[in-house]
């Protein structure tokens, strides 16, 4: 989407991210052409990009692995709330999807993530979206569980550990803070 936006000068707002359900007709990116922005610009015609902007999205009946880690945080979360729940009480499981979330989210905290507006390189805005941010995968994978969790006295403690291990590894202040703030609130 980037290098089409660059090709036909052009501002795309991609409205969704992967995974996420979208309504049939809803929209998924809006359009200006570059010179609505800059007024010394040229029209692009419509023609020229709508079909390789429609191309670049590709809807399926359920989500995947490939592009969307939600999911598999989800896959995760799902498990270990099932393994707390009294008809099963398997903690240990639950033990388990905690070691591999916390190990998931200390490799992301590693990762530069993507900005949510990108830029050409003569500093012309071309996409804007709604990136994964570090936030969003450690309510993901703490947040969600925090319910079930806070069910089970040790289940609780395992959690409160993992929390603990990833606030002394992660090295941006900010997600110290996003892990704390996690830890508040189970205690």
């Amino acid at each position: 989407l980037f290098e089409l936006a660059c090709r036909h000068d052009l501002v795309l707002r991609v409205v969704y991210r992967p995974g996420d359900f979208v309504l049939a007709g809803h929209c998924l990116v809006h359009v200006w052409p570059g010179d609505a922005l800059r007024p010394e610009g040229r029209e692009a015609e419509p023609a020229d990009w709508a079909e390789d902007i429609a191309n670049a999205f590709v809807a399926g009946s359920r989500r995947t692995q490939t592009q969307d880690i939600d999911f598999l945080i989800d896959e995760l979360v799902e498990i270990a709330a099932r393994a707390l729940s009294p008809g099963i009480n398997d903690p240990f499981t639950a033990f388990a999807c905690l070691d591999y979330l916390t190990g998931a989210v200390a490799k992301l905290s590693t990762r530069r993530l993507p900005p949510a507006a990108r830029r050409d390189c003569h500093g012309a805005l071309r996409v804007v979206s709604r990136p994964l941010t570090f936030g969003d995968v450690s309510e993901a994978a703490f947040g969600q569980l925090r319910p079930y969790v806070a069910q089970d006295r040790n289940a609780a403690l395992h959690q409160m550990k993992c929390l603990a291990e990833l606030t002394f590894d992660v090295d941006r202040p900010e997600h110290r803070e996003q892990l704390l703030g996690q830890a508040a609130v189970l205690r």
